[in-house]
């Protein structure tokens, strides 16, 4: 069969995270090299289609203290919606929107939703960016006033391309409320280094500091790491608090 001919195929898998919450998501079979090649020759990508390490850190990160996730809460990057699932099974938020600007992953992610009883929209696809239409149709699709600001926004390893970090603080500057707060568990991915997100971040006027209260730095940590997560990728792991401005920190 040739690559054209190759359909992505897709299982069920469950997550267990803190607590033994259990999260069933849909997540993609590792196709043939040929098909990946192809995707990256036409600038394509199933990214979104996968549980990544950084996102189940970073709901092993929220899990450690619930109170960080307050108010209305965005997550970038969704994917498989894994830790948007975990907020609404442990009611944690007072709400939540998921976004993703894979179309594939977001009809996954609405399967995702379905397997673990939740009924809960998603909006179209939303990519990153200062785009004023973007904005304006996801905030007509949530049927919410303008400005469109959320009080935590959630990202976990979405960037793994070095055009992405200027995108993704973009649309946190646009998105985030004057004391809002985002939560990002970065992984360095094909050269997007801890630095680049760091000078990124501050170059567009955002306050960043790394959350020194909770890391999986060693196989002993003393919370032990989903079935999933690799520990390569979670001793490079940081968890950044991002704000709108330094007294907000």
């Amino acid at each position: 069969m040739s690559d054209s001919d190759y359909e992505p195929e897709y299982l069920p898998e469950d997550v267990t995270l803190p607590g033994g919450l259990t999260i069933s998501v849909m997540t993609l079979v590792p196709p043939p090299l040929e098909y990946m090649s192809a995707l990256h020759d036409n600038e394509l990508e199933v990214s979104s289609r996968v549980v990544w390490t950084g996102s189940l850190l970073l709901c092993e990160f929220l899990c450690a203290d619930p109170l960080r996730v307050r108010g209305s809460c965005l997550e970038l990057g969704a994917g498989t919606g894994i830790v948007s699932i975990m907020l609404a099974k442990k009611g944690m938020g007072d709400s939540i929107v998921m976004t993703d600007g894979d179309d594939e992953a977001l009809s996954l992610l609405r399967e995702n939703l379905k397997m673990n009883g939740l009924d809960m929209a998603v909006p179209p696809s939303y990519m990153w960016g200062d785009d004023d239409d973007q904005i304006d149709s996801l905030r007509s699709f949530l049927k919410l006033p303008s400005p469109l600001q959320f009080d935590t926004i959630l990202a976990g390893d979405v960037m793994y391309k070095s055009e992405l970090p200027n995108l993704f603080f973009s649309s946190v500057r646009r998105l985030l409320s004057p004391a809002g707060v985002l939560y990002l568990c970065h992984i360095p991915r094909n050269g997007v280094t801890h630095e680049m997100v760091v000078k990124t971040c501050e170059g567009l006027g955002l306050s960043i500091v790394q959350d020194d209260s909770f890391s999986f730095d060693s196989p002993t940590s003393p919370t032990p790491l989903p079935p999933q997560a690799k520990m390569e990728d979670a001793v490079r792991a940081v968890v950044y608090k991002v704000t709108l401005n330094k007294e907000a920190i």
